[in-house]
């Protein structure tokens, strides 16, 4: 590229840049950058625009990661330039139909432009691309990440918010990984209650997926870390899955009694319509959460004094939770 140019496209000089406007399309770097991409990059709004007056078709150019400039404006935050790129498209005849093509465009990752700003955490970025294509269902990437599966995972709340306010088909699914894990998972595991009422509002059906090793269900997996607030989620939006159990045939009772999560078993046995058909069920190898004390070093006391709690049920070892030589088969 032109090294008047490159500065000019880094600095913002824009009266330079018009000195090239006849010679853009072949002005590449190294790495195929375009000279909006390089706007893009240092996120020179005003520049960008001019380019654009000029050679739309740089729009839709591709460098040598098949990022656009959308995606580079995307992923830094220069929602200038994203707003620029979207109304060039909408308002240039010739270029009207590039505009869903360009918003849906894939990198080398087969990320979008949305998964960029996502990531990233640029809201505003994420604002305007959603609002100015809700109907995109957005795939997910190589690594099997859409973007309210990132925004979920990272925490990002209010994105959570933005994408299912605003997009008619967003999709749920994340990686299929080791543990199959969807949004909800993680919201579940990092303590983001928020973003699970969110998820639950939109999709309570979300609540009963289990994951790919263990068949762990978001609840499962709250319980076992503790989060006593998004608990309260589930039992609010879908009850009835705290009467799923995983491949040990364990419900999220014995899972909180298991990791010693003291006070969200507290919590559990407060809660009296539910507690009454978990406290006695019975694992693969037979133990109830009772016998799971024996590993665990939760206050005894409140589940075995517990009225509806059966202190002789016995587990396939033919031993009680009171057994003084009780040993947990694991």
């Amino acid at each position: 590229m032109d090294l008047s140019l490159y500065r000019a496209a880094i600095e913002g000089k824009v009266d330079i840049i018009r000195q090239h406007m006849t010679n853009l399309e072949h002005q590449l770097t190294p790495n195929n950058n375009t000279v909006l991409h390089v706007a893009a990059m240092f996120g020179n709004t005003e520049c960008a625009n001019e380019i654009l007056r000029y050679s739309p078709s740089l729009s839709c150019r591709v460098n040598i990661q098949d990022d656009t400039p959308l995606h580079i404006a995307a992923r830094n935050g220069c929602s200038g330039i994203v707003e620029a790129l979207v109304k060039c498209t909408t308002i240039d005849e010739e270029w009207v139909g590039a505009g869903k093509e360009m918003l849906r465009m894939l990198n080398k990752e087969n990320d979008t432009p949305l998964h960029e700003a996502v990531r990233n955490c640029r809201f505003d970025a994420v604002k305007l691309l959603v609002e100015e294509d809700p109907d995109f269902s957005c795939p997910a990437n190589k690594a099997e990440e859409t973007p309210l599966y990132l925004a979920s995972e990272k925490g990002y709340d209010k994105l959570v918010s933005l994408i299912l306010e605003t997009c008619t088909e967003p999709a749920y699914n994340g990686p299929d990984d080791l543990h199959g894990w969807t949004p909800l998972h993680f919201a579940a595991r990092f303590g983001y209650a928020s973003i699970v009422n969110q998820l639950l509002e939109a999709d309570k059906s979300l609540g009963y997926i289990a994951d790919n090793d263990d068949k762990n269900t978001a609840l499962h997996i709250a319980a076992g870390h503790g989060h006593i607030d998004v608990m309260r989620e589930f039992f609010e939006h879908c009850p009835d899955c705290c009467e799923m159990v995983n491949a040990s045939g364990r419900n999220f009772l014995h899972i909180a009694v298991e990791h010693d999560q003291t006070r969200a078993t507290g919590y559990i046995l407060g809660q009296c319509a539910i507690v009454i058909s978990l406290i006695n069920q019975k694992d693969i190898h037979g133990n109830t959460p009772l016998h799971l004390l024996a590993t665990s070093s939760y206050p005894a006391l409140r589940l075995i004094s517990h009225s509806g709690a059966d202190t002789n049920a016995f587990n396939k070892a033919n031993l009680t939770p009171m057994d003084d030589s009780f040993l947990l088969p694991i």
